[in-house]
């Protein structure tokens, strides 16, 4: 399970770190192109204790060849925070075969086609972790859950050429 988003507090890194402890059997990782995690001092402090236990993997100064890498080899990518929109880190995450577990908050139902499957209640980590667990399940017989990826990646295709015309279209 990775974790794609800054450690900034309007990250909710702590809802994460909380999935982590209750989840000791499962293998976690945290990817930064920094040298070292930066944002809420509080998480990082909790992120680097759970890393020494060996229940957290922090990938340091990645390059974008080592953090796709690090998609590949993941099963899910987990979102939990409560101020994003659709991101980057979402389509990437896509791309390289990672099934998304996002909170049923914002854009982020629209973006899913409200397919439940990939929305846990935010703040709820017991509906995180059956989600969790449904997710990594269907990781191993993906099935149809792969359609989700690829429409999700069709919406968001030419998307910076719907822009470049509509700024032509605006002059």
């Amino acid at each position: 399970v990775v974790y794609t988003s800054r450690w900034d507090t309007e990250k909710n890194p702590q809802f994460f770190l909380s999935l982590v402890k209750a989840r000791p059997n499962l293998r976690f990782a945290v990817c930064t192109g920094a040298t070292d995690l930066r944002g809420d001092p509080v998480a990082i402090a909790e992120a680097r204790r759970l890393e020494a236990e060996g229940r957290l993997t922090i990938f340091r100064a990645c390059t974008k060849a080592q953090y796709y890498s690090v998609l590949v080899r993941s099963k899910v990518q987990f979102n939990n925070a409560l101020q994003d929109w659709v991101s980057y880190t979402l389509l990437e995450a896509l791309t390289f075969g990672s099934l998304p577990l996002y909170p049923n908050w914002r854009s982020f139902p629209e973006t899913f086609f409200h397919e439940p499957d990939f929305l846990y209640r935010p703040g709820d980590l017991h509906d995180a972790i059956k989600k969790l667990d449904w997710l990594l399940v269907q990781s191993v017989a993906l099935g149809d859950t792969q359609s989700i990826g690829r429409r999700i990646l069709e919406v968001h295709d030419g998307a910076l050429e719907r822009i470049a015309q509509t700024i032509l279209n605006s002059r």
